[in-house]
């Protein structure tokens, strides 16, 4: 099994390093963060993550129109992603990682747990041993 890789775009420092610190700690998985959304894409070209995580509000480029030049990269259309949200908590979107509207949604307040079950959701191959 390769290593998997998750590509963090938000425009907060903070929240990328922390998430970075915490999806490392997992010991499965090789981490890139972008704080800049117009750079998102070609970061995610060099990377080709197997997933990425993206914030929804960003200055300028917001997380969906990064996701449609994403998704128009041949080498990442078919790259999960999933959109991080500091408008909603984990009781409003229940399940991690749910869709909703047919994108996914994770709340920037989430817990370890939810975070790695919606990784284990997304990004198949995970050791059955991985946990928060």
């Amino acid at each position: 099994m390769h290593e998997k890789k998750i590509l963090i775009v938000d425009n907060d420092p903070e929240l990328t390093d922390v998430l970075k610190i915490a999806v490392e700690t997992l010991g499965v998985f090789s981490v890139q963060t972008e704080n800049d959304p117009a750079r998102a894409v070609a970061v995610a070209k060099d990377f080709l993550p197997d997933l990425i995580l993206m914030d929804i509000k960003m200055p300028g480029l917001d997380g969906a129109d990064v996701s449609i030049l994403l998704q128009a990269e041949p080498a990442l259309s078919e790259t999960p992603i999933v959109f991080l949200s500091g408008t909603v908590t984990e009781p409003q979107i229940g399940t991690p990682g749910r869709k909703v509207g047919g994108l996914r949604f994770l709340p920037k307040t989430m817990r370890l747990e939810a975070l790695v079950a919606c990784l284990r959701d997304i990004v198949y191959d995970l050791p059955v041993n991985l946990a928060a």
